[in-house]
C-alpha cells in the first residue's frame, strides 16, 4: 500500500482517497489541490498496511473524510476497519469485489489476471472512461507496467478470497449508471443490502476528467446539491 501526499500543510482536516487497482496519481493529475484540507492518496495494494501507518496518520487530524473508488473500496474497508469518519463515500465498487452477484464475477476477475498484457490494458482503459472520458483517461493512464499491475491484482484476489468480507465503514455509495467494470446491478444489490444511501450518477467507471479540483470532488460527492 503506497501513500502519496497531494497536499500536506498541517491542516486540521484530512481527505483520504483510496485509488483503484493498477492506478497511480496520473489519472488525477489535472485536479487542483483543495483549500483548507490536507489530501492523501492511497494506491497499489500489493502489500497491505500491516504497520498501521495510515491509521496513525489519520489520528493526527480533527476531521477525516474518506473517499474510495473501485477496488479501493474493499482495500479501504479492510485497512480501516472500526474507524469513524466525518464522511465516507464508496464510488463504483463494493465490499465483495470478486463476487457473481455483488461484484465482478470470479471467472472475469481471474481471466483479467491470466490475460493481462498491453493489449488487454488498452481495451480495459477504454472501458474505464467509456465514450465520455476514454480518450482523456488514455492520455493520462497510470505509469505502471502490466507486470506490476498483474502482481497487484493477484495479491488483491488472494486477500479477497482469503479474508472475510470487511465490515462496512461507508456512509453512502455512488454508482455510475454507465459503469462497465462494476455493473450498476451488482452495486445496487450490494449497497441495498448494506442499508446505506445510494446515489446514481450518469457516469462510467472513471469520470474524474469531468472535475477540475479535489475540492469539487469532495463537494460533489460528499455534499451534493
Amino acid at each position: 500500500m503506497k501513500k502519496l501526499w497531494i497536499k500536506r500543510q498541517n491542516s486540521a482536516a484530512l481527505s483520504v482517497f483510496f485509488n483503484g487497482w493498477g492506478m497511480d496519481e496520473r489519472p488525477f493529475s489535472h485536479l487542483k489541490p483543495g483549500a483548507g484540507t490536507d489530501l492523501l492518496m492511497i494506491y497499489d495494494y500489493t502489500e497491505p498496511d500491516n504497520g498501521g501507518e495510515l491509521r496513525r496518520i489519520m489520528t493526527g487530524y480533527d476531521t477525516v473524510h474518506l473517499t474510495a473508488w473501485s477496488l479501493g473500496v474493499f482495500a479501504a474497508a479492510q485497512a480501516l476497519a472500526g474507524m469513524n469518519f466525518a464522511s465516507a463515500t464508496a464510488i463504483n465498487g463494493t465490499l465483495k469485489p470478486r463476487d457473481a452477484e455483488e461484484g465482478i464475477p470470479p471467472a472475469i476477475f481471474q481471466g483479467t489476471i491470466a490475460s493481462w498484457n498491453e493489449a488487454a490494458r488498452v481495451k480495459f482503459n477504454r472501458r474505464m472512461g467509456g465514450v465520455q472520458y476514454g480518450r482523456q483517461f488514455a492520455a493520462a493512464s497510470p505509469a505502471r507496467s502490466t507486470a506490476d499491475q498483474r502482481t497487484e491484482l493477484t495479491a488483491l484476489q488472494e486477500r479477497i478470497v482469503g479474508s472475510p468480507v470487511p465490515a462496512n465503514i461507508f456512509h453512502q455509495a455512488i454508482i455510475g449508471l454507465n459503469d462497465k467494470i462494476f455493473t450498476r446491478r451488482a452495486q445496487e444489490k450490494h449497497w441495498t443490502r448494506a442499508r446505506i444511501p445510494i446515489r446514481i450518477i450518469t457516469e462510467p467507471h472513471y469520470f474524474f476528467s469531468a472535475l477540475k479540483s479535489w475540492d469539487e470532488l469532495i463537494v460533489r460527492i460528499h455534499h451534493p446539491g
